[in-house]
């Protein structure tokens, strides 16, 4: 067990693909108005999204890379956002979206990790690659606010999950497109 209290699987069974789907609904009233100031969110806010979106998956990764580089078909898809890319015209980073500072940088820190992510794993022929699902209705009202059906999110998560060994590493996708970061 590590110093934060993880212990990595004990017993040695083929892993194929984890899904790191870390993310946090927390919002504070600094944050979630937009006429708010970025700089005046508060620090704690910003660990808790940086603890729950970005070092979640990073642990568990590290813990989960001696079974994935024993797997035939290694994957790893982390779930990101839209919010987190430069490319991104309506939530990305150089918008004001509506999800707040702490949560687009944290998911562009998730695109940064599954680049080096990638690089360190492609010699064990795991493939890992961040999806984004868009603006998808995973909470009560959201298909009335535009978003799409969670099943389509979750078709460019098995999208990765599912890839041939000669598919694409270290990418950020949405629908099994490429998108900018």
């Amino acid at each position: 067990m590590d110093r934060d209290g993880f212990a990595p699987p004990s017993r040695q069974h083929l892993l194929e693909c984890p899904v790191q789907r870390e993310g946090i609904g927390l919002k504070d009233r600094q944050e979630a108005d937009p006429d708010t100031a970025d700089h005046r969110v508060p620090d704690g806010h910003v660990r808790v999204h940086m603890d729950a979106t970005l070092f979640g998956g990073w642990r568990v990764t590290q813990a989960l890379v001696p079974l994935l580089k024993k797997s035939e078909h290694g994957r790893v898809v982390n779930v990101s956002s839209g919010a987190g890319s430069h490319g991104d015209a309506a939530f990305g980073l150089t918008t004001k979206n509506s999800m707040g500072p702490a949560y687009a940088v944290a998911k562009a820190a998730v695109n940064a990790l599954t680049v080096t992510f990638a690089n360190e794993l492609r010699p064990a022929n795991v493939l890992v690659n961040a999806v984004c699902p868009g603006f998808t209705a995973t909470f009560p009202g959201g298909e009335s606010m535009g978003a799409r059906p969670a099943a389509d999110g979750a078709a460019s998560v098995v999208w990765a999950a599912v890839l041939g060994d000669d598919g694409p590493s270290g990418g950020f996708f949405r629908d099994g497109k490429p998108l900018p970061w």
